[in-house]
């Protein structure tokens, strides 16, 4: 487990130093602009692009279309389009024709494009895509053949070093994410309690809401997925080891079956919806259902860099707010992980100007700037130079991270979110759908156990 170890490491690393200093659409006009100065390529603390004059002379032979794709919400989408605008402004000669959509059904989508070589030239992938699609290195790039175009100095090298699978260095990673909890402030100030610093008073909540609002407003509401994750925080928190050692789960039956003891006993509570009432909703994720929207389901535990799609989905002026991190055992928890990576597809035919995009979100000033922290705090040293700069590192996607990152103890690893296990259709969604549903729980324990180990044991690191 020293490729979890070292993330864990310099995870912790890269937050002291932060806290010192849908569809297929075009991303905008591809008219000449104006002439633009050509950018400085090294500022006070790092470069900012590896070799402008040689991007130069690539972008200026021809017309070329690049395909890129992301997932997320609206304001992750925005920024990146206004990015991909500013590299079109840059360089008048490349097309940029941006892929998005929300997570649900993405993974899935991405798999069946790397298969079918149809696959965009560049791509947000998630880390553990390298392990489960790419493995031996066939399906992406290796970055270091463009280091004449794309930056890498201003990486940690041993973040760096997580990307590098089948011998080849086939992404970058954007940055670091951490679970943490937020609330809708206005419905707990509207049933009169303080929002919660311990599972004790989380589940007291639950009491008061139904009390005080009636049946339809509950303190937290998370789907399948994020139950998973809320369980292993319960369960770190109690036990203080990891989820998962040399590829084989680190928790006994008893455990595990705990764990899905608490989350049942959260619904018991009327702490959290049933599964069947948050798809009644008619959503399929958090920020689309509206009892969220209108404030009846007042909190969620969630990725950091994932906070501002459900704060602008809120109606009205409600206050959304980071909260604490639940206390009920005796040891610090939090989840970490590479927030997301970028990756150029070996079926591109235009690989070369696919680097220069590359390049020009994670190093170019304009790139940055219009990026922020969509995808989670940076790694990249010189990007959050100018962030800071800007007075961009602060917001609830900072100081979220800032706050996770003092009590993580546990990285996730990259066989967790295999698409087996966290896809809608994987293991974790069946578990937590059936465990909503009264299916019994120790049975699920086992299942589980049994599932995971199953996965890791076939995909080894």
């Amino acid at each position: 487990m020293k490729m979890k170890k070292e993330l864990m490491k310099r995870v912790a690393a890269a937050g002291l130093a932060l806290s010192m200093v849908a569809g297929l659409t075009a991303c905008g006009p591809t008219g000449k602009p104006e002439e633009t100065k050509k950018e400085e390529t090294k500022a006070e603390g790092g470069e900012t692009s590896a070799a402008a004059d040689k991007e130069d002379a690539a972008a200026s032979d021809g017309e070329v279309t690049l395909r890129f794709s992301w997932w997320g919400g609206d304001a992750r989408h925005k920024a990146t389009e206004a990015a991909c605008q500013a590299f079109m402004e840059k360089y008048p000669n490349i097309k940029v024709e941006c892929e998005y959509g929300a997570w649900d059904g993405w993974a899935e989508k991405v798999a069946t494009q790397l298969s079918g070589g149809t696959a965009p030239d560049l791509m947000q992938v998630n880390w553990n895509w390298l392990y489960q699609f790419s493995s031996d290195g066939s399906k992406f790039v290796d970055l270091t053949q463009f280091a004449d175009v794309i930056n890498m100095e201003n990486y940690p090298a041993d973040l760096l070093e997580q990307c590098v699978v089948g011998g080849k260095q086939q992404a970058i990673p954007i940055g670091t994410t951490g679970k943490c909890f937020y609330w809708n402030k206005t419905t707990f100030d509207k049933a009169g309690i303080a929002l919660p610093t311990s599972w004790d008073e989380l589940i007291a909540a639950g009491t008061t809401f139904k009390e005080k609002l009636g049946d339809e407003y509950y303190p937290l509401a998370m789907y399948e997925y994020e139950r998973m994750l809320l369980m292993m925080y319960y369960l770190e928190g109690k036990y203080g080891k990891e989820w998962a050692e040399n590829n084989t789960l680190n928790y006994s039956l008893e455990e595990v079956k705990e764990g899905l003891e608490f989350i049942n006993s959260l619904e018991d509570a009327h702490v959290l919806p049933s599964i069947a009432q948050l798809k009644g909703d008619g959503a399929t994720v958090l920020e689309k259902n509206p009892g969220w929207i209108n404030g009846q389901y007042a909190g969620f535990y969630e990725w950091d860099s994932a906070q501002a799609k459900f704060a602008n989905a809120l109606e009205g002026d409600q206050e959304f707010v980071l909260g604490e991190f639940l206390k009920g055992g005796e040891y610090e928890a939090g989840l970490i992980k590479i927030s997301s990576c970028f990756a150029i597809t070996e079926t591109s035919e235009h690989k070369k100007e696919a680097a220069m995009l590359l390049d020009f979100l994670i190093n170019d000033p304009k790139g940055i700037e219009l990026m922020g922290t969509e995808r989670g705090m940076l790694a990249n040293t010189y990007a959050n130079e100018v962030l800071s700069g800007l007075g961009k590192l602060e917001g609830l996607t900072y100081e979220g991270n800032q706050a996770v990152m003092k009590v993580a103890n546990f990285a996730l690893d990259p066989n967790f979110e295999n698409s087996a296990l966290k896809d809608s259709t994987g293991i974790y969604y069946e578990v937590f759908e059936g465990l909503s549903n009264g299916q019994d729980v120790e049975m699920l324990a086992q299942y589980l156990i049994d599932s995971i180990n199953e996965v890791y044991a076939s995909n080894p690191y």
